[in-house]
């Protein structure tokens, strides 16, 4: 039976632990009980709270898979057209992509520990070919960033400007959120 940590389950958890003290009950035996409002207040985001904050956005967490497990990385990306899109240069996060395009974006807004919102998009990577798809997801990131072509391209590690960058989108499949009194 896999121990319940009441930190991170709240008033829910507080079953008895498999070495016989009560979730409520610190190591050093002394107890403590959850004050009034100290309860999670985590609630799911409806579809359009999840897009209104992946709208607001312009950063999140790509993650992908890789041989080892899973990579990581932040990107720059612009939400229309019901799909995420994003660019790259040519590196480890593009071979990755090539090989497994499954993947999943993260994006948050957190302010503090008590207080945030996050929406997840799990989906398909594709890279775009035809020009005229790219010169739509072109269009969409430059008008996300206000126009600004350092901004687009700020960030990465890279240099690559946005006409010799990899465009790319991500198809959804499935958008979740959460929040916590937000």
């Amino acid at each position: 039976m896999q121990e319940r940590i009441p930190e991170l389950n709240g008033p829910t958890g507080a079953n008895i632990r498999p070495n016989g003290r009560s979730a409520a009950q610190g190591r050093d035996g002394h107890s403590w009980r959850l004050t009034k409002g100290a309860a999670a207040m985590l609630r799911e985001l409806p579809l359009s709270e999840c897009e209104q904050l992946l709208l607001h956005n312009r950063i999140g967490r790509l993650a992908m898979r890789d041989a080892e497990g899973a990579y990581v990385v932040p990107i720059s990306y612009a939400f229309g057209d019901g799909v995420i899109y994003g660019h790259a240069a040519p590196g480890r996060k593009i071979v990755l992509l090539r090989r497994w395009p499954h993947v999943a974006l993260l994006v948050d807004e957190i302010q503090n520990l008590a207080r945030w919102r996050s929406v997840i998009v799990r989906g398909r990577w594709e890279e775009l070919h035809a020009e005229e798809d790219k010169f739509r997801a072109r269009a969409l990131l430059l008008r996300a960033f206000e126009g600004s072509l350092m901004s687009v391209t700020a960030g990465h590690g890279h240099r690559t400007s946005l006409s010799d960058a990899i465009i790319f989108r991500v198809v959804i499949e499935e958008v979740t959120g959460r929040s916590e009194h937000l």
